[in-house]
């Protein structure tokens, strides 16, 4: 497990943290180093070097682990502290974008501030949805946990097997209607015919 490419975890993070938190850590890492994207925030010289600073806390470590391709394995288990410094500059950058468009024209502010809201709104019911599976949420650049089920490990330490052979049981012994809620059941990934249950719409 200590021999996983040099990119995993910096791949793990962009494929399972929220689309939207990315977007906006993008925004305020642009807005650090860009001074009239700043000005049209409204920020001062002195935010633009926090910004900087909470930036360094999420690149560092990776820095670190993708140069010197340290031990990485359990996904995000040993990097889980960079992702709190990565919600701060999410929600910099969104309110900054929303400060510059409002400043330009009002309304687009409210529709961007709106966006946001009904994108994390939806991440929500995706997690929900997963409940009590949490940990298998992937973003929509790997088409979500439908997607990634093809590509990766997504439940590493098994939890879901007892519920999964309950639901092999239940199928086995005779032919059953699925209802909404028992085909998005995480669980129903290990049979691969009903994956398509379990797919996170984008």
């Amino acid at each position: 497990m200590e021999s996983v490419p040099r990119l995993y975890v910096p791949i793990y993070i962009l494929i399972r943290v929220s689309l939207m938190t990315l977007a906006g850590a993008v925004i305020a890492l642009l807005l650090a180093g860009a001074s009239p994207l700043a000005r049209h925030a409204g920020l001062q010289p002195s935010s633009r070097r926090e910004i900087a600073l909470v930036a360094l806390t999420v690149a560092f470590p990776l820095a670190c682990q993708v140069i010197a391709r340290g031990p990485a394995f359990t996904g995000l288990r040993h990097f889980t502290f960079v992702v709190p410094p990565l919600a701060v500059l999410a929600g910099i950058g969104i309110d900054a974008a929303v400060i510059a468009l409002s400043s330009w024209r009002k309304p687009f502010g409210f529709a961007a501030l709106a966006a946001a809201s009904v994108y994390f709104t939806w991440n929500a019911s995706v997690l929900f949805r997963l409940h009590p599976y949490e940990y298998l949420y992937y973003n929509p650049v790997v088409g979500g946990l439908y997607g990634a089920s093809r590509l990766y490990v997504t439940d590493y330490w098994v939890n879901i097997m007892p519920e999964a052979v309950c639901d092999r049981a239940s199928a086995e012994a005779g032919p059953a209607t699925l209802d909404q809620e028992s085909a998005m059941k995480p669980s129903r990934l290990l049979h691969r015919s009903d994956a398509s249950g379990l797919r996170q719409d984008h």
